[in-house]
């Protein structure tokens, strides 16, 4: 029996999907062990959940602790590890295709290219290896991983059921147009193609003769400003600039405002190991339509309105049936609420301490 599971993590960002993950993560291991957390970057507002990973010699390492590595892009943390002797265990997140960053970020391409190597060069001295969807663990496979599972990310809901941003609601509602308002939540990146739902409020307009208006909320990382500048310049030569608003990193409680007062969620991302918003979304009463790609279909499930090709006119006439036809919009709500059901914190933290133990 090991004595401590220690997570290794490239980063620790403030309010991220992975990040909120490895919290969860730590929580439930505690219960039965020792577990710290231990990355490369981290935000500022994080440095006090954990290590620096160069410090585990001194902080952590025993003859009885393994490791949780957490697998998502090139980093020397994943050299690191593979240099040392414990238990390895690997939670992997899923690549993103380089070919995405490659005209707006050549360093995150290539650090997706040595991601996959990486990802290789662990398959036979892991004891096992988890994905966050099916999806992902097709991944795994292909890489040589003999023991491997689908286990989705670990979700704090209830830090979605607390109290909305009053200046965000109040804006919300006084900007309202007389059309949809249409969210989406994700890291402005190339792989995301917002730029495929500026092109939707357009059509929308001219299809329904209202203004509908777009949310992206998330934060642009420094490495994919080429992009979102890009994006920017799309949505005026379109004449959309007035229906798209890029907020970039929002507080919690702003976060919870954006999904209570938006009308519909749309993803029309192409690539996703997991997809955490389109589930938020649900759980908070928010239509779900998307483009079904990657792990998407299988995320949503039955949850929401998965459209497999990208023609815009059929995203149109689905977001006006959701925000117009009351019946059409309570039965889908009603099947996102039964769907976030499998992904419930409690079902899939046994899962995830089982799956460890079993093979540690």
């Amino acid at each position: 029996m090991i004595g401590a599971l220690h997570q290794f993590s490239p980063s620790l960002a403030y309010g991220d999907a992975i990040s909120i993950h490895l919290l969860g993560i730590r929580e439930v291991l505690r219960r039965v062990m020792h577990s710290d957390i231990y990355y490369e970057n981290v935000d500022p507002r994080m440095v006090d959940e954990g290590f620096y990973y160069w410090d585990y010699d001194a902080k952590g390492a025993a003859s009885d602790a393994a490791i949780l590595y957490h697998h998502s892009i090139g980093s020397p943390v994943a050299d690191y590890l593979f240099r040392r002797n414990e238990k390895l265990v690997i939670n992997y997140h899923d690549l993103t295709p380089p070919e995405y960053f490659e005209p707006y970020d050549a360093l995150t391409a290539e650090l997706l290219e040595q991601g996959r190597w990486q990802l290789e060069a662990f398959a036979d001295r892991t004891r096992i290896a988890w994905a966050d969807s099916e999806f992902a663990r097709e991944d795994l496979a292909k890489a040589g991983y003999k023991n491997t599972a689908a286990i989705p990310i670990l979700l704090d809901f209830d830090r979605l059921n607390r109290a909305a941003d009053e200046a965000t609601t109040k804006w919300m509602r006084e900007t309202a147009t007389d059309g949809p308002t249409i969210l989406f939540v994700g890291r402005i990146c190339p792989n995301k193609c917002q730029e495929d739902l500026i092109k939707l409020v357009r059509v929308y307009s001219e299809l329904f003769e209202k203004k509908a208006r777009v949310l992206l909320v998330g934060t642009v990382p420094h490495r994919t400003e080429r992009y979102a500048d890009a994006l920017k310049t799309f949505a005026e030569e379109l004449g959309v600039a007035d229906q798209v608003t890029f907020t970039g990193s929002v507080q919690l409680a702003a976060l919870r405002a954006y999904y209570r007062e938006s009308d519909v969620f749309v993803s029309m991302s192409e690539h996703e190991g997991f997809n955490v918003p389109v589930v938020e979304a649900m759980h908070l009463g928010l239509p779900v339509i998307a483009y079904g790609a990657a792990a998407v279909p299988e995320t949503v499930g039955s949850g929401g309105v998965i459209l497999g090709r990208k023609d815009l006119v059929d995203f149109a006439v689905a977001v006006n049936r959701l925000t117009t036809d009351a019946d059409a919009r309570a039965a889908v709500v009603e099947a996102g609420h039964e769907r976030v059901k499998a992904f419930a914190p409690e079902r899939v933290g046994e899962k995830l301490l089982q799956t460890i133990t079993a093979h540690l």
